[in-house]
């Protein structure tokens, strides 16, 4: 949970917008190798119950697109979706290594064949394999494309699945090229499930779009504070914005990516160089987090020293499209989990938890062979009160990444894949540990007094719930900095910082995107076009963290 009320973000598979590349300079861009693109994207790419929440603005609306019916040109090339008769054998070992219990279901041969195919205009869309239990599905499928550069990174730009009552269900695509078949091998990951045993399905999907890496090379000055604004004007990028904000002996660099056109997806970032080697980022990254007009946002921190070095290359990383098929395939499937039957248990349980961050209950257990799934219920929008949670079955920990779906504001699901070499019988000892318990208090009201406010940065330490908090604070460019840390790593940070006016609420806008047990206490709010030389700012709240306090719940004694 993001310390400003947010759901943890990275950049968004939501919002799964490209466009028609506007310019194509060849002087202008470079081309790197896709790998090197692929380290950089897929690390962003969130999973499906991941969503940006900012607190000062709202998500851009507009940028769904719903599904349109299809229409059958005369012109198309339409191959019926029939069962394909001679499938072809893949190994999809290689391709499922961030899919452990899916792939643990498929080679216990638990998945169910399909072979069905569509083709229009010379791309086919073969579904090969569905994988379906109690818990969630998964598609394994393929995507052939001849007339199509091989290779590169590869994406549809809608993927879902219809229920024969109108149901649209949306999850996660994955698609990885397979140089040995010269096919994309893509997976498509719900956690949804059919409540009958068997189920009538459409499998949707719009838009393959192929896409290559592209830089630019851009003449930023890290000892520069101010905004530097830097004109694109390519591949539908407008211009980016940059400003560094000096955090410690970090250097975190904000940048604001504007679009010619809003429904561009390019997945941008910045990179540093000395020579052609890349400098490590100093910490975790945020991207995707809507701007106040809209822009498409990325925080990335550096240290310091490494940017003291002139001779340092500074360059605008992006997706840029090179092709699109655009089509849509719908694919009548028929899903039938009867054979998970036998791996699957459901125990339903009354265990209650409760720490100083809250009260939790677990009701139910549900273990099938590719996931244990823990239903929560607690009270109406309450955070979770543990940070960290990985289960031990028969002794062996396995993590769950903090994989978690809120199925209404008063229950949590928690998902926990199962490696492909362990196996759960009813009488399988599992036991749930939970950890680094983290606390929102909201009873300082004490305002902190910012006296002769100027570009000169001015520091004053205060006590927040019996922890020294320094706050640093400095006008620039006709706004207010407030920045807010602790040396003491139990102090969480604070959420927010508002002013009143008249009664008034007025809220500073934040510049950092944190979450709450991410280790990082630090807090930057700007107040725009404040001209006066005194403030008093208050704290909507703030958070005390516990790494070291936890629980331990025997579920399958």
């Amino acid at each position: 949970m993001s310390r400003k009320g947010g759901v943890r973000m990275k950049p968004q598979e939501k919002q799964k917008q490209m466009t028609t590349p506007l310019f194509n300079d060849e002087d202008q861009l470079i081309y790197p190798d896709f790998e090197a693109m692929w380290e950089r994207i897929e690390p962003h790419v969130p999973d499906s119950n991941e969503q940006l929440l900012p607190v000062a603005h709202p998500p851009v609306p507009g940028r769904r697109h719903a599904w349109r019916t299809a229409f059958i040109a005369a012109a198309a090339v339409l191959v019926l979706a029939t069962p394909v008769f001679a499938a072809i054998s893949y190994n999809w070992d290689a391709f499922l290594f961030k899919n452990g219990g899916i792939r643990a279901a498929y080679n216990q041969g638990l998945g169910q064949s399909v072979e069905k195919s569509l083709a229009w205009n010379g791309v086919k869309l073969t579904v090969h394999t569905a994988v379906v239990d109690d818990n969630r599905m998964a598609l394994l499928f393929s995507v052939s494309a001849p007339r199509m550069k091989s290779g590169g990174l590869a994406q549809f730009g809608e993927m879902s699945l219809r229920t024969v009552d109108g149901q649209n269900v949306e999850g996660r695509q994955r698609l990885m090229w397979d140089g040995d078949n010269n096919v994309w091998r893509g997976t498509f990951e719900a956690q949804w499930t059919p409540e009958t045993t068997e189920a009538d399905v459409q499998f949707l999907a719009q838009n393959l779009r192929l896409y290559s890496a592209a830089e630019r090379q851009l003449a930023f000055q890290p000892s520069n504070s101010e905004m530097q604004s830097f004109d694109i004007n390519q591949d539908g990028i407008q211009r980016i914005a940059i400003q560094p904000f000096v955090q410690g002996d970090k250097v975190m660099l904000v940048s604001h990516v504007f679009f010619s056109d809003p429904s561009v997806q390019t997945w941008p970032a910045i990179g540093i160089y000395k020579g052609n080697s890349p400098v490590s980022e100093a910490a975790h990254g945020f991207y995707g987090k809507p701007g106040e007009q809209g822009e498409y946002t990325v925080q990335q921190f550096f240290k310091m020293g490494d940017l003291a070095d002139s001779s340092l290359a500074y360059k605008l990383l992006y997706t840029k499209k090179d092709q699109e098929a655009d089509n849509e395939w719908s694919l009548d499937l028929h899903l039938n989990k009867e054979q998970m039957k036998s791996g699957t248990q459901a125990h339903e349980l009354d265990v209650p938890i409760e720490s100083g961050a809250g009260k939790m209950t677990l009701k139910q257990m549900i273990v099938t062979p590719t996931q244990v799934r823990l239903r929560a219920f607690h009270e109406k929008n309450q955070p979770l009160i543990f940070k960290k949670h990985h289960l031990e079955i028969n002794g062996r920990e396995i993590p769950n990444g903090n994989t978690y779906q809120p199925q209404g504001p008063e229950e949590t699901d928690f998902y926990f894949d199962v490696p492909p070499d362990v196996r759960i019988t009813e009488h399988t000892p599992i036991a749930l540990v939970m950890n680094y318990e983290v606390v929102e208090h909201k009873d300082n009201k004490t305002p902190i007094v910012l006296k002769d406010i100027s570009k000169e940065r001015k520091t004053l330490t205060t006590q927040v719930g019996g922890y020294s908090v320094q706050w640093t604070y400095y006008s620039q460019d006709g706004s207010l900095y407030v920045q807010s840390e602790s040396a003491d790593p139990r102090f969480g940070g604070v959420n927010q910082t508002y002013m009143l006016r008249g009664g008034e609420s007025i809220p500073g806008r934040p510049v950092t995107t944190n979450f709450t047990g991410d280790g990082n206490n630090q807090n930057l709010d700007e107040y725009k076009d404040y001209q006066d030389t005194s403030a008093e700012i208050y704290m909507y709240s703030y958070f005390t963290d516990n790494p070291e306090k936890g629980l331990r719940v025997e579920l399958n004694k």
